[in-house]
């Protein structure tokens, strides 16, 4: 019987030399990959050649992005925003001959006054009061958690994957606070026309809508010298005077209102480093009101 010698012993394999080839094929592929620093066929995205962008793009596209986050807002429009139906009380007295009006909100349960000369200005005041109760605690207990929060802490064995994985959420509308205080220092430096060192506290109470008290003692500016003072100070036109005294005061238009049909006028004026206000029919009343006011202050007293 003939044998066959065509017939292959399945445990060895013709040209044994070149069994894994593929393999080594492979290997010598990778190498010339990362030879080249280029990304390998199997790991580049779909869609073509990745594209790096540069620093300062990211940076202009990152400054874009919080721009939508923070566009400056007053205060009424943040309250209306984040407690929208509030019913606003406004009521008016008379301090120093001066008409004042006080508005109030209620929410849950607080009441937050404002007061002002002018009714717009008085409900800003009132927000800012709200904004200022409603999250100023949460703000300080951030500071305290965030504190807390920076002190590494081992995890329980027992804490699920679920659990690790929680994204972190927080109720505080901080884009809504960060447009507010955009909005107030758009306010600052809009209000403020002295160099930066020398803003005292009354600008930022005005923007605040407050009324301006007396100058402090602590004012950082120096008072006008009185020997400019004539003798007959009580005589002259308060606002030819004030002019006279302090050629750089400046009489600024912050809200006019109907009141009974007729318009008023509510300016302020600088003076000193202090801004004292005044309200009247017409702007020419309402000045000489600022200048009076201004000038008491430094110790010139109008009989009429």
């Amino acid at each position: 019987m003939a044998s066959n010698n065509n017939v292959m012993n399945p445990l060895s394999y013709p040209n044994d030399q070149s069994f894994g080839t593929g393999a080594m094929d492979t290997s010598t592929e990778n190498d010339n990959f990362e030879a080249q620093g280029a990304r390998k066929p199997w790991l580049k995205r779909p869609g073509g050649a990745i594209v790096k962008v540069a620093p300062d793009v990211k940076r202009r596209r990152r400054n874009y992005q919080a721009k939508k986050l923070m566009i400056p807002k007053n205060p009424l429009m943040i309250l209306n925003e984040l407690k929208p139906g509030l019913p606003y009380n406004i009521s008016e007295k008379s301090e120093n001959n001066q008409t004042v009006f006080v508005v109030s909100v209620e929410i849950d349960g607080s009441t937050f006054l404002g007061q002002a000369p002018s009714k717009k200005l008085a409900q800003q005041e009132a927000a800012e009061s709200a904004l200022r109760g409603l999250y100023f605690d949460k703000l300080m207990d951030q500071l305290v958690k965030k504190e807390d929060e920076d002190t590494p802490m081992k995890e329980e064995d027992s804490q699920t994957d679920a659990v690790k994985n929680q994204v972190p959420e927080d109720d505080t509308p901080w884009s809504s606070l960060a447009s507010l205080a955009m909005f107030k220092l758009a306010a600052l430096w809009q209000g403020s026309t002295k160099p930066f060192g020398l803003v005292t506290s009354q600008n930022s109470s005005l923007n605040q809508g407050k009324i301006p008290s007396n100058p402090s003692e602590n004012s950082t500016l120096s008072p006008c010298p009185k020997g400019k003072l004539p003798s007959n100070a009580a005589e002259v036109n308060p606002v030819m005077l004030l002019h006279q005294i302090s050629p750089q005061s400046k009489f600024t238009e912050q809200a006019r209102d109907v009141r009974n049909g007729a318009t008023v006028f509510t300016l302020t004026v600088d003076f000193n480093g202090q801004y004292f206000c005044g309200s009247a029919t017409n702007k020419k009343t309402a000045k000489k009101i600022c200048a009076k006011a201004a000038l008491q202050s430094y110790g010139v007293e109008y009989t009429d």
